[in-house]
């Protein structure tokens, strides 16, 4: 289906993804915002287990989001990356070498 699509259609379509995952990113962060904010609310201990249980999903959910948006901005700007993040390498091998020594 999509090798007979042209460079710029394939890249209309992944930023059409890349907003829809940035979106959906920023209404879960706003739910659990909401969430934080309404918990002052609630009277008994059982009320609080039972919302935030009912909330769990969210937090999973929003994670998910949080992971895949992440590499799909990776994967949109490999080059970036790739000269941006090669030196941190370094550091973080020394930091663990110290934390050996």
């Amino acid at each position: 289906m999509f090798e007979t699509f042209d460079y710029l259609t394939l890249q209309q379509y992944w930023w059409i993804l890349v907003a829809i995952l940035a979106s959906t990113l920023i209404f879960m962060m706003f739910v659990l915002w909401w969430q934080t904010i309404f918990k002052k609310l609630w009277d008994t201990e059982e009320e609080k287990d039972l919302v935030l249980n009912a909330f769990w999903k969210h937090y999973k959910l929003t994670f998910s989001v949080f992971v895949t948006f992440g590499w799909a901005v990776f994967a949109s700007f490999p080059i970036f990356y790739a000269t941006s993040f090669g030196w941190a390498y370094f550091v973080w091998m020394s930091i663990l070498f110290l934390m050996i020594v």
